[in-house]
Order: structure tokens, then C-alpha cells, then sequence
């Protein structure tokens, strides 16, 4: 059974759209099942560990990630977290958000603009890397995929779709290490175009 992460304030939205903790968020997802410490983290994204600890902190208040377990190495409490949810929701049937509606727009725009420009950046650095045909790449490592299209569903098909996907990816996504594993990012959204659906 999935578990549900539902920002029921604002500030918990605002918690989970800040750039800084998406990509401790991704650090998570990419080393999952593993539990990890801030001083993983921290050496991961080259942070220093209190400025890590602060923000996994902001996670762990809002239910986000959850301490696992403790283990004590030489005389020092190493703290192990993961993420403690699968999909976030957000209840639009809370009165808070009912009356602030136009900034939940706000902060929900917040988190996909810096998703897709954190994205969007990661791309470009790949393909205007100096010396892209001159590296030394494992197979499939080079090559990338770009891909726009429109598909046409009813409701049930749209379900579908959606599980597929999301069965898809989660495939994949469980991190394997050895010589002949490489790591690819994926960076997908479906939306409506159908200037009706919106009326």
C-alpha cells in the first residue's frame, strides 16, 4: 500500500517546493531502499552537514522522512532516514486552503517551475558538455532522449496510462551499483492541452 504524504498547510507546501530540499529529495529516491545519515547526504551534495540537518529537519516536522534507525560508532549516534512517504497529496477540502487558494497556485507553481528548471539545467549541462564525443562513456551512458507527444485517452485509459508509468519507472529506480550499471534521469509530465478540459 502506497503511502500518502497530504500537505494539509501552507507551510508545509512551501516546505516541500524549496530547491534546496527537492534535491535532498532526490538524494533519497536515488538511494533507495538504503537508509541514509545527514553526513551521507551532506557528503553527497557537497553541503556542509548543519546546513543539511536543517533542511532534513524541515522534512522530518511535515512527516516526510522518518528516522529508521541508530547505530553507535565510535561513541557517536549515527541517525539513519528515509523517506517516509511514496506520492504527495494536498486536501483542497481543508478551509485553510480553500481561503488561501491562490497561494496554494502559487506554491504549487513554486515546485514545478523549480522542478522543471532543475531539470531543464541538468539537460543542458549534458548536452553542452565540452568534450561530449571525447569522454569516456559506458554503454548507453552518451545517448539521450527527447520526446514530445500528444495521446489520446477517456478517463479509464488515462488510468492506465498513469499506473504504467508509474510501474514503469518504479522498475527502475531502485539504485544497483556495478561496472555495467549506469544512471539516467527521467523527467516526465502529463498535462492537458485541450483548451475545453479547462472550461
Amino acid at each position: 500500500m502506497k503511502r500518502i504524504l497530504e500537505l494539509k498547510t501552507i507551510k508545509d507546501i512551501r516546505t516541500m517546493t524549496d530547491p534546496y530540499r527537492l534535491e535532498i529529495l532526490r538524494i533519497f529516491q536515488r538511494n533507495e531502499p538504503e537508509s541514509m545519515t545527514v553526513k551521507d547526504i551532506a557528503r553527497e551534495m557537497d553541503e556542509p552537514h548543519g546546513k543539511v540537518y536543517y533542511h532534513v529537519k524541515k522534512m522530518i516536522d511535515i512527516g516526510a522522512v522518518e528516522l529508521i534507525k541508530t547505530e553507535k560508532i565510535n561513541g557517536i549516534v549515527a541517525k539513519y532516514y528515509k523517506l517516509a512517504f511514496d506520492e504527495m497529496s494536498s486536501s483542497h477540502k481543508n478551509n485553510q486552503l480553500d481561503e488561501q487558494d491562490d497561494e496554494i497556485k502559487s506554491a504549487y507553481s513554486d515546485m514545478i517551475g523549480n522542478l522543471f528548471n532543475n531539470h531543464r539545467d541538468m539537460f543542458l549541462n549534458f548536452i553542452n558538455s565540452k568534450n561530449l564525443d571525447e569522454r569516456d562513456f559506458k554503454p548507453g551512458e552518451k545517448e539521450s532522449v527527447v520526446r514530445a507527444t500528444e495521446v489520446y485517452l477517456d478517463e479509464a485509459s488515462y488510468d492506465e496510462l498513469k499506473k504504467e508509468l508509474e510501474n514503469l519507472l518504479n522498475k527502475y529506480t531502485k539504485k544497483i551499483e556495478g561496472e555495467n550499471y549506469f544512471r539516467k534521469t527521467i523527467f516526465a509530465s502529463v498535462f492537458s492541452t485541450d483548451e475545453n478540459e479547462h472550461k
